[in-house]
Order: C-alpha cells, then sequence, then structure tokens
C-alpha cells in the first residue's frame, strides 16, 4: 500500500510538472508569435525609412550638385586649363562666360580611351543656368554638356536612353524627364 501511495504521489507530482510545464510553453509561444508579429512590423517600417533616408540623401546630394555642369568630349592635352575649356566651350554656344563665373573645375574619373569630363561648378546658379539651356547649341559637335547628376540618378537616366532613346530624355535641374510618344513625363 504505501508503494501504492508513492507511485501515486509520484504520478501526481509528475503530472503537475508535465502541466506546468506545458502552461509555459504556451505562454513563451503565444509570447514569440508576439515578438515574431512585432519584429516583422518593425523591419517593414525600418525599409520603408530606408527608402525614404535613401532618396532623401539623393535628393540633398543632387541639390549639392545643382551648381555643376559636365562637358563630355573635349580632347584632354598636357597642362590643359580647364576653365579656359568651360570658357571656350560657353563662347561656342553664344554664351559670355569669363574666368570669374567659375568657382573651380577639373577633368573626373581615371583616364581612359575617351577624354574624361570636366566638371565646372558656377559661381552662379545663373550662369550655370544660362550655359546649360544654350546646350543644344552644340548639335552635330563631339562636345555635350550635361548635368552633374547623383549615382542613383545617373544609373536612371542610362535605363531611360536605353529605353527610349537619347531624344527622348532629358534633364532639368536634376530631374529626369522621358517624353513617350506625344507625352512628356
Amino acid at each position: 500500500m504505501l508503494s501504492e501511495l508513492a507511485n501515486l504521489v509520484k504520478d501526481s507530482m509528475r503530472d503537475a510538472i508535465v502541466s506546468e510545464l506545458k502552461a509555459a510553453l504556451d505562454r513563451n509561444s503565444a509570447l514569440i508569435e508576439k515578438l515574431e508579429t512585432a519584429l516583422k512590423v518593425k523591419d517593414e517600417k525600418i525599409s520603408v525609412l530606408e527608402v525614404k533616408l535613401e532618396e532623401k540623401h539623393d535628393c540633398l546630394e543632387q541639390y549639392q550638385r545643382h551648381q555643376y555642369l559636365c562637358i563630355l568630349g573635349v580632347p584632354e592635352s598636357e597642362g590643359e586649363d580647364t576653365d579656359a575649356i568651360a570658357v571656350d566651350v560657353a563662347a561656342q554656344i553664344g554664351v559670355e562666360l569669363e574666368v570669374h563665373d567659375i568657382d573651380r573645375s577639373h577633368r573626373v574619373r581615371r583616364r581612359g580611351e575617351r577624354p574624361r569630363p570636366v566638371i565646372v561648378k558656377f559661381v552662379s546658379y545663373r550662369k550655370r543656368r544660362e550655359v546649360f539651356l544654350n546646350e543644344k547649341k552644340l548639335k552635330g559637335k563631339p562636345i555635350t554638356i550635361r548635368e552633374d547628376l547623383t549615382q542613383a540618378r545617373h544609373k536612371l537616366l542610362r535605363q531611360y536612353i536605353d529605353k527610349y532613346g537619347v531624344t527622348s530624355v532629358w534633364t532639368i535641374d536634376g530631374n529626369i524627364f522621358v517624353k513617350i510618344g506625344e507625352v512628356k513625363r
């Protein structure tokens, strides 16, 4: 009878411990599910904020470049004066540009087969805009003037040019425009 009583107490204790462990496991499982849901919501929010932050960073970087233009296609020479190149290109399009209108200028990228672009920072946005608006007068010449775009915008511009053609894609103040049929976007 004593051994039966001991077995009964032992079974009762085991059932109580198992019941307690099951309850703890259920509570922990519910807590884990709740935390997983909260984590998923936070991950989605972080993803949205990352996209917004990248867009804001791109906008700020592009704004910093609003006084810059790139001149492409000008042959390189030893000891050249990039300010003089900018003044000469401006003269070719009928814009009166003087060295004091330029904050700084230099070649960018590494030397390669093609001449490196000349990047020009203007003292005045108005003068930069005047040069850029007259860029179309270079049509038929090997020289081109482009806005200085961020990497992300330049990549997007290349994609649109590849898709719609160079004559249907242009930029104004860092914004990319595409003409599809008769509609400008």
